[in-house]
């Protein structure tokens, strides 16, 4: 096997951890100076891993150029030609190593894969020897508890702090502290364009109709202001370009009394997109914008210190595009500590904390999810009313406390029914645990909250899936594609409804998007079970990871073939034992593996055959399902008219 050696600050530990950890994936042995032994001498160890590896990856940033341990170690990589360099925030290297080009991770999340990181362990397979992996599809995207979210609850919060900046200079100038104001000037276009002017028209009504909906006092004006105070707390302007066959637009949103940019953002489109354009300028506007109302109402309950505001107010422009999870995190623990009364800033880190958790070494999880819950404890002290407070107690536990997780979201919703996404929370909840009923009307309330929010749309999709409802799924597909096509999430959540109720056919549909340049590693199972063949089946799944999306469609297709023992090779994998004999140990398994496997699987329509099997119990009870449905409520699949047999022994 080919090893890595990887050089890097100490400041740089958890993005060079995600790099690491990207490179094992990817079958290489990796050493970095966390792995050192106990007791062992460092530069020896150092020395002798520099010695043996295959190739030197250097992480240049900031704070590694000036690192005389990572210069050392980049001469030794340069002079036998193992060198791989990577820049993590845009540095350049230092003198003696500008002849070689750094790939630039900066924008980089720490998260998944992106083409930058994958050209890094292309240049250490270069080096290895080994062949080239660039045309094989990428993974399946993890199935993840909480997917999705971090973007946009980082977005929402950090859009929400500018909005109660505003509230809190009202409130300081003797202004009403009513509804923040925007003003909508025209969109501007070239003048000889006729076809650039009518959509600059189009998408500034868009825009105007779909804010009026919200929580905002929406105006729009003729011409930009010249003199005098300014027409609102925030101005929205576009511009729109084209020609005939492709059309562009931006559009800026910037708060008047400091004149920060809350955002900015650009659309695109070409042929018969354009007609959509205007459209889904609107709905992804108003989307980015959802969640403010109530943080000024929580405000406006519970004051803030203007000076504090201030604080948090500068911090989060300075971090505003970060896409980090990492980076939000650490933004959110800084803000907590400026913030201890701030029910905003302590639900903000207890939200980041969960979202990154997966990101951090493990040695610090545990210390990470201790502040977290103090600053949990802290929101629903200072403000029990505040639904979205209640959120994050189930994301910062194991995912096994079931009935605990359903009180604390419930809880929410009574004090807060109003509150835009605990009914999406229980909504997902309710699918982990079989009750697909009462999980599709949440979906539905949650989604008329937010209409144009694409995580809302996403589970609504799901629940249309499950339950069969094709027509309906259709239908708001195509709307969904219209306010945000090739939407990840959307793709995601429908591939999974399609996985859980066990359309197959549906499903191999669905994935086509996603391999239109490279095969489907799936396409010969689903020809296996066309022909109904087991032992198709069993050897098209041969060669398929037991994580992700796809181990997790070979365990049901493999059970619905009626191949059990293979089926449940790919269960006990996806599911392991998740259940202490204490709550200690509980709370170390989850550490150990924050994000585990969607339960959801277990208890949709697909995983019928599995259920019939003896071996079901013991799976169930290892994730604290059957526990939950003892105590607390049975699934859907145990109520009439036809309740399934293994629901004799769940009673």
């Amino acid at each position: 096997m080919a090893t890595v050696f990887l050089s890097y600050a100490h400041e740089d530990a958890v993005k060079a951890g995600a790099v690491a950890r990207a490179l094992d994936a990817a079958s290489f042995e990796v050493w970095f100076d966390e792995r050192i032994h106990s007791g062992s001498e460092f530069s020896a160890e150092i020395e002798e891993a520099l010695k043996n590896a295959t190739a030197v990856v250097v992480l240049w940033s900031h704070n590694s150029v000036g690192s005389a341990w990572v210069r050392d170690e980049a001469t030794e990589g340069r002079d036998s030609g193992r060198l791989i360099a990577a820049s993590l925030d845009g540095a350049r290297p230092p003198m003696g190593f500008r002849q070689f080009q750094a790939t630039d991770l900066s924008r980089w999340s720490g998260r998944g894969r992106s083409k930058q990181l994958d050209a890094v362990i292309e240049a250490v397979r270069a080096k290895a020897g080994a062949p080239s992996r660039m045309s094989v599809a990428p993974p399946a995207e993890p199935v993840k508890r909480w997917p999705w979210l971090a973007a946009p609850v980082a977005l929402s919060l950090a859009l929400a702090v500018i909005a109660l900046a505003v509230f809190l200079f009202n409130r300081s100038n003797g202004n009403p502290p009513g509804a923040p104001s925007i003003a909508i000037l025209p969109f501007t276009a070239d003048s000889s364009n006729a076809e650039a002017r009518r959509l600059a028209g189009e998408a500034r009504d868009a825009v105007a109709h779909t804010l009026s909906h919200g929580a905002f006092s929406v105006s729009t004006l003729d011409s930009a202001p010249q003199a005098g105070p300014p027409p609102a707390d925030f101005i929205i302007t576009g511009q729109v370009s084209g020609d005939s066959g492709n059309a562009s637009a931006t559009v800026r949103m910037q708060e008047t009394a400091h004149h920060y940019v809350v955002f900015s953002r650009q659309f695109q489109a070409s042929g018969r997109e354009k007609d959509g354009l205007a459209e889904r300028i609107g709905a992804q506007v108003a989307a980015l914008l959802s969640w403010t109302a109530p943080i000024l109402a929580l405000e406006k309950r519970h004051p803030s210190d203007p000076a504090i505001i201030s604080a948090l107010l500068q911090s989060t422009v300075e971090t505003f595009d970060s896409s980090s999870v990492l980076h939000d995190y650490e933004t959110s623990r800084r803000l907590a500590a400026k913030a201890p009364d701030s029910p905003m800033a302590q639900n903000g880190l207890a939200f980041n904390t969960a979202f990154a958790l997966t990101d951090l070494p493990q040695k610090d999880r545990g210390s990470a999810v201790a502040d977290a819950r103090r600053a949990l404890d802290r929101t629903i002290q200072i403000a029990p009313e505040f639904g979205g407070g209640y959120i994050p107690w189930c994301m910062l536990r194991s995912e096994t406390l079931l009935q605990d997780c359903e009180d604390h979201l419930r809880t929410g919703m009574k004090v807060d029914p109003d509150a835009p996404f605990n009914n999406w929370f229980l909504a997902v909840f309710l699918n982990s645990v079989g009750r697909n009923r009462e999980a599709t009307e949440l979906a539905s309330l949650s989604l008329a909250h937010d209409q144009y929010m694409p995580y809302k749309i996403a589970l609504k999709l799901r629940m249309l899936e499950i339950t069969g409802r094709k027509d309906e799924e259709a239908s708001l597909y195509r709307q969904a594609q219209l306010w945000w096509p090739a939407n990840p999430a959307i793709a995601w959540y429908r591939q999974s409804g399609a996985t859980q109720a066990g359309d197959f056919e549906a499903l191999e549909r669905l994935r086509r998007d996603d391999f239109k340049e490279t095969p489907d590693p799936l396409a010969p199972l689903f020809s296996a079970l066309k022909a109904r063949s087991a032992g198709a089946s069993k050897s098209a799944c041969s060669g398929i990871s037991l994580e992700g999306l796809d181990g997790t469609i070979c365990m049901l297709a493999l059970a619905h073939a009626g191949d059990m023992d293979e089926a449940y090779r790919f269960a006990n994998a996806l599911y392991p034992l998740r259940v202490g004999r204490t709550s200690a140990e509980t709370e170390r398994i989850w550490l150990t593996k924050p994000d585990p496997n969607l339960t959801a699987f277990l208890v949709g329509p697909a995983a019928a055959p599995l259920r019939r099997d003896p071996r079901y119990l013991t799976l169930a009870s290892g994730v604290g399902l059957v526990q939950y449905w003892r105590r607390r409520h049975l699934p859907d699949f145990c109520q009439p008219p036809q309740p399934e047999p293994i629901c004799a022994q769940l009673r």
